[in-house]
């Protein structure tokens, strides 16, 4: 029962984010341009699973690990 009402609070965050969403959209043009220009970037993350998340959050520490070598081996060559 407790969790029924965790899920109707999120769904209600839900729709009022989307009603912002919406209403920012229809009344700004701009936004609309870059959502819809940023949505590959977004639109994944917001639709996934709470598994597809964690993998998410995993690739986004590889290649956090990934620019750290880089910066260390560019201040190595660059001495």
């Amino acid at each position: 029962m407790e969790i029924a009402k965790e899920l109707d609070k999120l769904s209600a965050k839900l729709d009022d984010v989307d009603e912002m969403i919406s209403s920012a959209i229809a009344s700004d043009p701009q936004v609309q341009t870059l959502l819809s220009g940023t949505a590959d970037v977004w639109m994944p993350v917001i639709t996934a699973g709470a598994e597809e998340r964690l993998n998410f959050t995993a690739s986004l520490a590889d290649d956090d690990d990934l620019s750290n070598k880089e910066t260390t081996t560019d201040n190595t060559s660059s001495s």
